[in-house]
């Protein structure tokens, strides 16, 4: 058994839309999924430019799951729109490419999980159905990992060429309004190679639930960039209306072309990882990756294993993916001497680095080339993901003008003109603690701490440190004067 659902929640002009129920094909084992979509929508507060215009409500897009007994059920999902009662519409958000959801992923020891795709501003009103617009595939993968791919049925194909799913709502959207539409799938039917979905309203009040609400990648365009670094905000555009975003000093900033001096600016596309709040309506950013002019590339996102330092390859159980659907619940890495390799806060790292950090079930991110016919991405980019624990994998670096040196404690501080891994600005002074650290000269040979110390006294002397963040301190594992 399979369930989905979709719900709409207007609270206080707030408008959700997510999925629920999936149920009933014989080729599916007893259990529930559940995808949810969540249009959210709210007049004033909120700051930034995604506040409501004159006759308008932000609409935010989200999505769920329940149980059952598929390991994976893939869709890709282009965009929804909500229909009026005289057959108009409005676009709540559009994306050409597709988003990839998993709907089996969104949930956690049967509890549902919420996971927002976009917002867009709609114009108030009543609303009779919201059409979901889908890829005509969805890819189910089966608890053997194996993937089989079905049609929805042709009688649900829209004028774009995709599949539109009606979901009747009724809805008022200018007060608090509470809507969920079941898909219903219990009464859902299929043939050996197509799907006939159902719909209807069902009630469901947990889309307010914070904790319910999984960490998702959002692409787009910085813009209304303010405040001071580590505390930011900015604006992101893509799809759907701009989304509020906010850093904070454990916010992980990198530059995707692995240069330093990681910092962001008005126009530069980002991808920002981190949870969207239904009641700030911002996404707190976990992480933010500076993007260069490549184009985007398919990449995924799981626990690894099956870990091959020597072959440079590893296994990732697919939970957020991208740029493509992959054939079985795992993919096969493939990484060479030309892949980039990052440690958790973005710092670089050599190959033999990073595969003596590899672990079974660590959270990484591969992002490349992907081969359906043999489930391998051949990766030009791979990267530690999860909570930094303050173990190795979780190093930074800075270089800058010394100053302040404490030689029996074997403390100075640096003005920086190079970071990265951490919150770091041009002419920003930090401490630096190198009392564990082992040291090098110019040349890079070892050298002692005191002729270290000795070397980093002399005017202008200049050092690069690697080391852990401890607050606003970097505890140094390695000096060297540059």
């Amino acid at each position: 058994m399979f369930s989905n659902f979709l719900s709409d929640i207007v609270e206080g002009m707030r408008f959700h839309c997510f999925t629920k129920k999936l149920i009933g094909f014989h080729s599916f084992v007893a259990g529930a999924a559940i995808l949810t979509t969540a249009l959210l929508a709210g007049c004033g507060g909120g700051g930034g430019s995604t506040g409501s215009t004159a006759g308008t409500v932000p609409v935010a897009m989200f999505a769920t799951d329940a149980v059952n007994d598929y390991a994976q059920v893939w869709v890709k999902v282009h965009g929804i729109r909500l229909v009026r009662p005289d057959g108009t519409a409005v676009t709540v958000f559009e994306d050409a490419a597709g988003t990839v959801t998993d709907l089996r992923a969104l949930n956690q020891a049967g509890t549902r999980r919420f996971s927002f795709l976009a917002q867009g501003n709609i114009p108030i009103g009543r609303y009779k159905r919201a059409d979901v617009i889908v890829d005509h595939s969805v890819s189910l993968v089966n608890i053997a990992g194996v993937g089989v791919t079905k049609q929805f049925a042709a009688s649900f194909d829209g004028p774009d060429g995709k599949t539109h799913i009606p979901v009747s709502i009724e809805a008022e959207v200018n007060s608090t309004t509470n809507v969920i539409v079941d898909f219903d799938l219990e009464n859902w039917t299929e043939t050996a190679t197509h799907v006939t979905p159902v719909a209807k309203r069902v009630e469901d009040p947990n889309l307010g639930n914070d904790d319910r609400h999984r960490d998702e990648d959002y692409k787009g365009t910085v813009g209304a960039l303010a405040g001071t670094i580590p505390t930011q905000t900015f604006t992101l555009s893509g799809r759907g209306a701009a989304i509020n975003v906010v850093t904070t000093a454990n916010t992980v900033i990198f530059r995707e072309d692995g240069g330093v001096n990681p910092v962001l600016a008005n126009g530069q596309r980002a991808e920002v990882r981190g949870t969207f709040n239904i009641t700030t309506r911002t996404i707190e950013a976990k992480s933010i990756k500076i993007e260069d002019a490549r184009a985007e590339e398919p990449k995924v996102f799981g626990p690894m294993s099956e870990i091959n330092a020597t072959a440079g390859t590893f296994v990732v159980e697919a939970k957020l993916v991208r740029g493509f659907i992959p054939a079985a619940s795992t993919v096969k890495i493939q990484t060479s001497d030309t892949t980039r390799f990052r440690l958790r806060r973005g710092l670089t790292a050599t190959k033999a680095e990073w595969f003596a950090l590899a672990k079974p079930a660590a959270p990484v991110e591969a992002e490349g080339l992907y081969n359906a016919e043999t489930n391998t991405l051949t990766a030009k980019s791979v990267h530690f993901e999860g909570e930094d624990d303050g173990g190795p994998g979780n190093e930074v670096e800075g270089k800058g003008a010394v100053s302040d040196i404490n030689v029996v404690e074997k403390k100075f501080k640096i003005t920086l003109s190079e970071w990265e891994g951490f919150p770091g600005a041009l002419g920003k002074v930090v401490s630096v603690n190198a009392a564990e650290s082992q040291f090098k000269n110019k040349s890079g040979d070892m050298i002692s701490a005191a002729s270290f110390l000795e070397l980093i006294a002399a005017p202008g002397a200049v050092v690069k440190v690697k080391g852990r963040l401890d607050g606003e301190v970097i505890i140094a594992v390695f000096c060297q004067v540059r």
